[in-house]
């Protein structure tokens, strides 16, 4: 069975025009995709976020290039980290926000004497501003999905709290949790658990 996709086409002059404005902030990347969106969005939609490092090896190291861990290649390697936002319904993806991970900080290491590059917000507190964001905004949606990065108790807490909405997220093995009316002293680890599937 074939699935049918809806395709969003922008016309090149549209193209041209934003990327000769200059003017990449978030209020006016916004208003460029709020039309599309509009006209898919459904309260049954889901919200994705992720991040990915664009691999800069021979770039001089700034705010913006600046060495990343990256776990697919169990490292740190030089490039730039930008956090997406993406839109989903059955029948199409949308990019709806983004942050370039800026480590705006500069530290010297007592110890070594070494200079290092630190991020004043956090990929998870940016991870929250930009759901904030789709909720001042006014975006439909139900789910919010992300990887085991951001699966923390205050992003939870955010999203099941704070905007009324549900999660799907990896979680790593060692990580404490306790059910729903269990007191503080049930907190075990996830691998602990023994799952066992609902039975009809």
């Amino acid at each position: 069975m074939f699935r049918a996709w809806s395709f969003i086409i922008f016309s090149k002059d549209k193209i041209y025009r934003f990327l000769s404005s200059g003017e990449f902030c978030e209020k006016n990347f916004w208003l460029t995709i709020k039309p599309m969106l509009r006209s898919i969005q459904n309260n049954n939609a889901c919200i994705s976020v992720d991040d990915t490092i664009i691999e800069k090896p021979h770039t001089k190291e700034n705010e913006v290039v600046s060495y990343c861990y990256d776990h697919t290649k169990s490292k740190c390697v030089k490039g730039i980290n930008l956090l997406s936002m993406t839109y989903k319904t059955n029948d199409a993806s949308l990019p709806i926000n983004h942050r370039i991970i800026r480590k705006d900080e500069i530290l010297t290491d007592s110890s070594s004497d070494k200079v290092k590059r630190k991020s004043v917000l956090t990929k998870n507190q940016h991870f929250r501003n930009m759901l904030k964001s789709s909720k001042a905004n006014k975006v439909k949606y139900r789910y919010v999905l992300a990887d085991s990065w951001f699966s923390s108790n205050e992003n939870f807490k955010c999203i099941h709290k704070d905007l009324d909405k549900c999660f799907v997220f990896a979680v790593k093995s060692n990580r404490l949790f306790k059910l729903t009316g269990e007191d503080d002293s049930q907190y075990r680890k996830l691998s602990s658990f023994d799952f066992q599937p609902e039975t009809a």
